[in-house]
């Protein structure tokens, strides 16, 4: 098949997506810490040419980024809120510890977060204690309508997503992230023994919310990528076992992967943290057909599991830490998979997880020369 040049990033995506040959893959990263961008316009980072108007509304890549980069066009988000309650609860902080803060979020549920930073935080109590307050929530805030859910000008960028030379991304049904908002993990992975007819009930609840939504969302546009998940793994493997995961999710997430493959959608992305691999052909089971973002853990390298999948799309993997760790460390990490990956196809080549404080923009500019550097000679030669 004939290479094409001077592809859209939508063109670019589908041709990864379908394992077809293209000028080249996309040069993108998944997402940047606000605290990275920080530090790194103290170490030099310009700032952004353009207007903030210039662009879709949940756009991941900050400007500066993608101006001083190169990277290509970013996705174009169908905005549907699907993860959170609707209408919210008022957040309120509980109890001010001087660097974190035990507040009650959006979800109802107690969270403990640090302060001066947008990243880790632990549910540490529910929202939810009984069946009854299952159903409360549920008729309150688990209802399958767009209202409150899409931002004012949706229909403006619902009909902009058929012409948009942007990949499209849409419909996030994370069954167990929603969960886990309302339980926290630990009683979220009690209640499976103690009462797993009742988490059966409340994940088949969100599928008929992820169904209906998702329905009035495809009638009227479709996306290129929707997305599964809910980080049910960790940095030594899933969190549940694959049986657990088979009775549980595998059924909930078929249902949902159905509905988008009769409309088309091409990328089903399985969405999770962590070591994945005992899982993977489960996800398959369920109908993705590709996983995000292979973070580097435990011995998981998206070079083994290309071998073993030869046709599932992977998306990341590139090690975080070697980029923070230096030149001779981020030589290694990108000689040793990606030309392998680049001959396989079907990969999208980023980091295994957004880009965080502990890597310096000197190293980060040159992890993407490197890799620039590499696949520029991978499709030179003919080995891309």
């Amino acid at each position: 098949m004939k290479r094409r040049e001077s592809m859209t990033a939508r063109e670019r995506f589908l041709a990864t997506a379908s394992f077809e040959k293209l000028d080249r893959p996309l040069y993108w990263e998944c997402a940047f810490w606000t605290e990275t961008v920080d530090r790194w316009r103290q170490e030099g980072l310009p700032d952004a040419r353009k207007s903030v108007t210039d662009l879709p509304p949940n756009y991941r890549i900050p400007l500066c980024v993608e101006e001083y980069f190169g990277f290509d066009s970013y996705y174009l988000d169908i905005p549907v809120e699907t993860r959170h309650l609707w209408p919210p609860f008022e957040e309120e902080v509980l109890e001010d510890h001087g660097d974190w803060v035990l507040r009650r979020n959006r979800d109802g549920a107690v969270e403990k977060a640090p302060k001066g930073f947008t990243g880790m935080r632990a549910i540490a109590g529910g929202g939810i204690q009984s069946r009854m307050d299952w159903q409360r929530i549920k008729a309150e805030r688990i209802q399958p309508a767009l209202e409150g859910r899409v931002p004012d000008d949706f229909d403006s960028i619902i009909n902009s997503c058929a012409d948009s030379d942007r990949p499209v991304r849409g419909l996030m049904c994370e069954h167990w992230l929603n969960l886990i908002e309302l339980f926290g993990p630990s009683d979220l992975l009690c209640l499976l023994l103690d009462d797993p007819a009742w988490v059966k009930e409340m994940l088949g609840d969100l599928t008929e919310f992820f169904i209906g939504i998702s329905e009035q969302v495809l009638r009227r546009a479709v996306p290129d990528l929707a997305i599964l998940g809910g980080d049910f793994c960790y940095k030594n493997g899933p969190l549940m076992s694959p049986a657990a995961f088979s009775e549980f999710l595998l059924p909930e997430f078929r249902k949902v992967a159905d509905l988008f493959r009769s409309y088309g959608v091409a990328v089903i992305m399985m969405h999770t943290d962590g070591d994945c691999r005992p899982l993977i052909p489960l996800f398959l089971e369920a109908g993705a057909n590709g996983v995000h973002p292979f973070e580097v853990t435990n011995g998981q390298t998206i070079v083994e599991v290309r071998e073993a999948y030869p046709d599932l799309l992977i998306f990341g993997g590139m090690d975080k830490k070697a980029v923070a760790a230096g030149k001779s460390a981020i030589d290694r990490e990108l000689e040793s998979k990606l030309p392998f990956m680049l001959r396989h196809g079907g990969y999208f080549p980023y980091l295994d997880h957004a880009v965080d404080p502990a890597i310096s923009f000197d190293n980060f500019v040159y992890y993407r020369g490197k890799l620039n550097e590499i696949v520029e000679r991978a499709y030179r030669t003919g080995t891309g």
